[in-house]
């Protein structure tokens, strides 16, 4: 499958990076592999690409990831999912997904930048704590 999964439990945080052609079935069984059961209920995730990636990925691709998403919940609990995108396509692709997800809690926010994503994922200091 042309999509790399690393969970990092201490940091509540999924990286997903996805390389050669991503179809709506690698993104079908991904998303199912990550979301389905509570293990993973809430974390955050990070998803980009390496090297030369072609998306054949569809609407109803977009679509049936979202059911999936929205039929495992997050025990309402939301969670974050930077794109880093590289491509106007991508760019589009992503404005759906978010589209399709918004009332599933999971808050959607695109980039063109690795270093952009990871300063938008990374916990915020609780008010009046001390964030050193």
């Amino acid at each position: 499958m042309p999509i790399v999964i690393e969970i990092d439990s201490f940091k509540r945080l999924i990286l997903t990076t996805m390389y050669g052609t991503v179809t709506d079935a690698d993104l079908v069984s991904h998303v199912t592999q990550v979301r389905r059961g509570s293990e993973h209920a809430g974390f955050d995730e990070l998803l980009q690409s390496r090297g030369e990636l072609t998306l054949k990925v569809s609407e109803a691709g977009l679509r049936r990831v979202a059911e999936i998403i929205e039929a495992n919940g997050a025990d309402g609990r939301t969670h974050r999912l930077a794109i880093v995108v590289k491509t106007s396509a991508g760019a589009a692709l992503a404005k759906s997904y978010r589209a399709l997800v918004s009332s599933t809690g999971t808050i959607v926010q695109t980039f063109d930048s690795h270093v952009a994503a990871i300063e938008w994922l990374r916990p915020k200091p609780k008010p009046g704590s001390n964030p050193a």
